[in-house]
């Protein structure tokens, strides 16, 4: 039973069916969350994280985070974030292997701390609210680097971590799928779509389902198969860009292709001829990935009666300009935000107190921008860590010699950094996938020969 339960396509189809399931029974979430963490722990704790059992799980708690939440099972709302830290932090610490510690990031958590001590809080209540919505976010980031700095692990245990996050957007697009009503009845209006998004959030459901686009996308660029063959892969990906097209929410979209097209040109830029031995995907292929994203806007434009295009190219039916802002007002919280930390520039805000000025500028209160959150409410130090955030990844990317782990750096850390230009911390998805970029990635004897043999004149 247990080796059948290894078969990629027989996790596809119970995670599939689990998630269908979840739409009339919403506790199976919470025996799945719950289930899925405890098993976690105890397998981590007894084979000593030998198999990775840590990462495999929160991954996949990553990529059901939103399904956890819009089942609305009695899960604690951030279940991921706490789920993950707790995973990842006792898999590091029972680890058999020695592992490089990042120092750098160590100083990054420091810099942070004292805006936790800045506002005067009322209660405990607002304390742990503000505290789980905002630092709690940074926390897991920090642990995720932590776990995944210079771990070696082969090609083929990556692609599993790969499977599993997969595994997780499956369950949550499967749920998705059964509480959204017939997509050419749903009333498409010039914003995000609840309807279109089973009910929830379209941001954090685009997100997810960018998680999705980016990863397959990713196992196919590398030429590896997720779910036994490629066809049913491509099938994942259309899915998951035909839901987010319909969700209107542009940010994970928009960042699900950035991501692969920087991770891509940052390969050829640096080395073409390393590039061209790692991508292992034809013109042809190429093409087909086209014109199978070509035909998913196409069909979901279709369906919304010109909806979804209007949405990306911001007009009305008449083609003319809906709204000035196309961020959707990010980037007024933006500018609000830089004018938070010229008020408090030594000690920013606090974490939280940015709230209090966006809403009376922009009247959005919670943080949508972690970028420009992390000196408005930490101040100077804030914005030192913004820098680490940001050119950290670039540094190693020059660094790193194997091409592999330089695209894998590439294409997970910028979807994690996009994500946290318009959904800010909100879930455990941009920390986790940040730190896996960090993996050294190592390949196998048997891969290692066929590479050599393909360079051969």
């Amino acid at each position: 039973m247990r080796g059948a339960l290894r078969s990629p396509l027989l996790l596809l189809a119970l995670f599939t069916l689990y998630g269908a399931a979840t739409a009339k029974f919403s506790k199976l979430a919470l025996l799945l969350g719950a289930g899925a963490l405890l098993w976690g722990l105890y397998r981590t704790l007894r084979t000593r994280n030998a198999t990775g059992i840590a990462h495999l799980t929160a991954g996949y708690i990553v990529g059901a985070e939103v399904y956890f939440r819009m089942s609305f099972s009695g899960l604690p709302w951030e279940f991921g974030k706490i789920a993950v830290f707790l995973l990842l932090l006792t898999g590091w610490l029972v680890r058999r292997e020695r592992q490089p510690f990042p120092l750098i990031f160590l100083f990054y958590f420091l810099m942070l701390l004292p805006g936790v001590f800045v506002p005067n809080w009322e209660s405990l209540e607002h304390f742990k609210k503000e505290f789980m919505f905002t630092f709690f976010g940074e926390l897991v980031l920090v642990m995720s680097v932590i776990y995944f700095y210079r771990k070696t692990m082969e090609k083929e245990e990556l692609i599993r971590l790969v499977r599993w996050m997969v595994l997780g957007v499956v369950t949550t697009s499967a749920l998705i799928f059964l509480k959204t009503p017939d997509y050419a009845t749903i009333h498409y209006g010039g914003g995000s779509n609840f309807a279109a998004s089973g009910g929830f959030g379209p941001n954090q459901v685009s997100a997810i389902l960018g998680l999705g686009i980016v990863l397959t996308g990713y196992a196919l660029l590398v030429g590896e198969r997720l779910f036994v063959s490629r066809w049913i892969d491509l099938g994942l990906l259309l899915a998951f860009a035909l839901q987010g097209l319909f969700t209107l929410s542009r940010g994970g979209m928009m960042a699900a292709v950035l991501a692969l097209a920087l991770g891509i040109v940052a390969l050829y830029l640096f080395n073409v001829r390393q590039a061209t031995r790692l991508l292992r995907i034809s013109p042809i292929q190429v093409l087909l990935l086209a014109a199978l994203l070509f035909f998913a806007y196409n069909e979901a434009n279709r369906i919304s009666e010109g909806a979804v295009s209007r949405r990306y190219l911001n007009v009305d039916q008449y083609g003319q300009q809906i709204k000035e802002d196309y961020t959707t007002k990010r980037g007024d919280i933006v500018r609000d935000d830089w004018q938070t930390f010229l008020r408090n520039p030594i000690t920013g805000a606090g974490i939280g107190g940015g709230r209090i000025y966006r809403a009376q500028n922009t009247g959005i209160s919670a943080a949508h921008v972690e970028l420009s959150r992390l000196p408005a409410e930490h101040g100077i130090l804030g914005l030192l860590a913004l820098s680490i955030l940001l050119f950290y990844p670039v540094w190693t990317f020059f660094r790193v010699r194997n091409t592999l782990t330089r695209f894998t750096l590439a294409v997970f850390t910028a979807y994690a950094v996009l994500t946290m230009t318009h959904n800010a911390m909100r879930l455990a998805l941009p920390s986790f996938l940040y730190g896996a970029g960090f993996v050294w990635v190592l390949l196998s004897a048997e891969t290692k020969r066929r590479e050599d043999e393909r360079d051969e004149p």
